[in-house]
């Protein structure tokens, strides 16, 4: 699933523990390939993303270790007509570079 990141902030209180658990963050605007969707027991959906892994952590409210995932509602799904437009635009920053 392709998703787009619609919020990339980061709250002022959790800074210093984003950065700890979170060395690859998202950024607003950018379309990211989820590899997992995680439940993590009702608390918050978290997405896995291919682009972006970080290191696995102990989760104290799941009592278990796992990647630190990125809350779901910081995406949206990107439509198949989305898709084709940024790979596009990609393509043609790519061409034009060489």
């Amino acid at each position: 699933m392709k998703v787009k990141c619609i919020n990339d902030s980061i709250s002022p209180e959790f800074i210093i523990e984003t950065v700890k658990y979170f060395p690859n963050w998202v950024k607003e605007g950018e379309i990211y390939t989820v590899y997992d969707v995680l439940e993590n027991d009702d608390i918050v959906t978290g997405y896995l993303l291919e682009e972006l892994q970080n290191e696995m952590v102990y989760q104290p409210l799941l009592g278990r270790e796992q990647e630190a995932a990125f809350r779901a509602d910081r995406f949206e799904v990107v439509s198949y007509e989305e898709e084709e437009e940024s790979e596009e635009v990609s393509h043609e920053i790519h061409i034009n570079l060489n």
